[in-house]
């Protein structure tokens, strides 16, 4: 079942000091330095393609000054984790969904509304504009800074018990959920158990869960 048409935020996020990518420069003007990058899901995925996108892209246009390392399957840590590395400055880069953010930054939880988008180039035009620079302008008191949004695709929902096609289905089911008071309060109104977990906390085989495909 599509339980939305989903443009995760997936904020790629660096410590405040590190706000010399807010205005362009030149590769001759620019330090050597090394930079962490941390994604939750492993390399083969979108999180992980786009980190790895970023990095030689970043390796590319700064004549390889700048070398991004990217540290796929949560290795480094959860997203939270990830953020609060971040705000210490232990970790240089990261990947997160818009429900790790919320618990900073209120705001980013209109992006995990369900059905809040009809297309993803609806989405696409509004992270783009005004609205998406706004979320963005709420990090840098936090510590962060955000450059930028990428899509994850289609949510849904799966589990190890029967089809899901109507919303009867849900009935019984036990589903994992991000740790965001919207999606659990969506999974239950749908008539499941929500699970809240950190994706860092699954294990294969399981019950049945919430996932990203």
């Amino acid at each position: 079942m599509n339980a939305r048409r989903y443009l995760a935020a997936a904020i790629a996020a660096l410590p405040f000091a590190a706000c010399m990518w807010a205005a362009p420069v030149h590769a001759a003007d620019i330090k050597e330095r090394s930079i962490k990058l941390s994604v939750i899901t492993a390399l083969d995925t979108p999180l992980g393609v786009g980190a790895t996108k970023f990095a030689e892209i970043v390796g590319k246009k700064s004549e390889g000054k700048l070398k991004v390392k990217v540290y796929g399957d949560g290795t480094l840590g959860g997203e939270q984790q990830m953020i609060s590395s971040l705000q210490g400055g232990t970790v240089e880069a990261t990947i997160v969904l818009p429900a790790a953010l919320s618990g900073l930054v209120k705001n980013f939880v209109v992006l995990d509304l369900p059905f809040v988008f009809d297309s993803e180039q609806q989405a696409a035009r509004v992270l783009d504009g005004p609205a998406g620079k706004r979320l963005m302008s709420y990090l840098p008191e936090k510590n962060l800074v955000g450059l930028g949004f990428m899509e994850l695709g289609f949510r849904h929902y799966t589990n190890s018990k029967r089809p899901i096609t109507k919303v009867e289905d849900f009935a019984g089911l036990k589903l994992r959920s991000f740790q965001n008071p919207v999606f659990i309060d969506l999974t239950s109104a749908l008539g499941a158990t929500p699970l809240p977990l950190s994706f860092t906390e699954l294990t294969y085989p399981v019950e049945s869960e919430h996932k990203k495909t």
